[in-house]
């Protein structure tokens, strides 16, 4: 225990929202369906056209382009930066001090909520 640490888990909660509304729409039946919530992410099946679920990745000097499409295939996907919201991820070595060394990062993991957690801590780490 140290005195001048804290834990803030806000950075995680869209993600962990979105993996249990996955489960909720699975344990209901539902085999194809696509969550997403402030550009995070969790698919799994098919859309209706029965073609793999897409994913945009955005510029993020520039919101209108769309410069990678992934797929991400029933795995969760998760963008950590600065262009939407500002800066609101810290430096966790300087209490205080926002990251501004990146704009964006994505991560594609298991489920939304690895993707979520891997995305903010890596952005954290600069």
């Amino acid at each position: 225990h140290k005195a001048d640490c804290s834990l803030d888990p806000s950075g995680i909660v869209k993600g962990w929202a979105i993996n249990n509304a996955a489960g909720i729409v699975q344990k209901a039946g539902f085999s194809d369906f696509f969550i997403e919530a402030g550009g995070d992410i969790q698919s799994c099946g098919k859309n209706a056209s029965r073609l793999d679920w897409s994913v945009g990745i955005r510029n993020p000097f520039n919101t209108d382009e769309i410069i990678k499409i992934i797929y991400p295939r029933g795995r969760g996907v998760a963008t950590s930066g600065t262009y939407a919201r500002g800066q609101h991820i810290y430096n966790p070595n300087a209490f205080g001090d926002p990251i501004t060394e990146i704009v964006s990062l994505t991560v594609i993991g298991s489920d939304v909520l690895e993707a979520d957690r891997f995305a903010t801590a890596a952005f954290a780490m600069g």
